[in-house]
């Protein structure tokens, strides 16, 4: 028997968390902003403990990062949108979480290639 990961809305925890990463990742202004300030919060970090070129998306990494990272988003949605996403999903029921970690992995591709021309 195959067993499978119970995802309640399009691979996504619920309805409101695929709805808001919708809107971030398919309006053009939004995803860029936010992918601007995912890639600072990465960048910092990677300037503040002296992490070298080698050692990029590590599971541990990624863990470290996805409370700032979703703590991050979430106010960036509300700024944006206020209690809800454009066609009036609850910013309430979002997993930020899962958000934070599909952004973090797409970052680190993008880190790590703007990063190899300094190693």
């Amino acid at each position: 028997m195959k067993t499978t990961t119970d995802r309640t809305y399009n691979g996504y925890a619920n309805r409101a968390t695929w709805n808001t990463q919708l809107w971030l990742g398919n309006t053009e202004a939004w995803y860029f902003d936010l992918n601007q300030k995912i890639l600072t919060l990465i960048e910092a970090h990677f300037i503040q403990y002296r992490i070298g070129c080698g050692d990029y998306s590590t599971p541990e990494l990624l863990k470290y990062w996805n409370e700032p990272a979703a703590d991050m988003i979430e106010e960036y949605c509300r700024s944006q949108w206020g209690l809800q996403t454009p066609d009036e999903a609850d910013l309430s029921e979002v997993d930020w979480h899962e958000i934070a970690g599909h952004w973090l992995e797409d970052a680190f591709v993008i880190f790590k290639e703007l990063r190899e021309g300094d190693c």
